[in-house]
């Protein structure tokens, strides 16, 4: 079962980072080097803050421009500010974890602006809840699959 294990800052929350392509890319875009270990090639990973009280994966508009997903629909989201729509998107997300690659594909996310300068995203319970995520008082997070 793969683990991942790091410390995160308590003013900002877990961090993911994890690298988005458009759905049915993640198994073009992922190649075996001479050791027989899947690396990436050239690719920008993103930082998704975890957030337990998100049904679905979010990504900010930049995130989807740079990736170069097109909308598949809109999306009605509720959330603490209210109700409004936006623009939905089907993408394959890689977590890496270490040498080994989790990939959730055909994974629908919403479009949602950020304000954070340190995450273009929130990586939902559509994800997490494939795994066992951790959160401790000593500020680390772990999480397995």
């Amino acid at each position: 079962m793969p683990c991942m294990s790091r410390p995160f800052d308590p003013s900002i929350g877990p961090l993911f980072d994890v690298v988005i392509v458009p759905h049915g890319q993640a198994q073009r875009t992922f190649v075996r080097d001479s050791s027989s270990e899947v690396v990436p090639l050239e690719l920008q990973s993103n930082s998704l803050l975890v957030d337990t009280g998100a049904d679905n994966t979010c990504i900010s508009p930049s995130v989807a421009a740079d990736v170069g997903l097109v909308p598949i629909g809109v999306r009605a989201v509720h959330g603490a500010t209210g109700a409004a729509h936006h623009n939905q998107y089907l993408i394959d997300l890689v977590i890496p974890f270490g040498n080994t690659l989790f990939i959730v594909p055909n994974l629908p996310v919403i479009e949602v602006a950020s304000s954070s300068p340190h995450f273009e995203g929130l990586l939902g319970r559509d994800v997490v809840c494939q795994g066992h995520l951790s959160v401790s008082w000593d500020n680390t997070y772990k999480f397995c699959l």
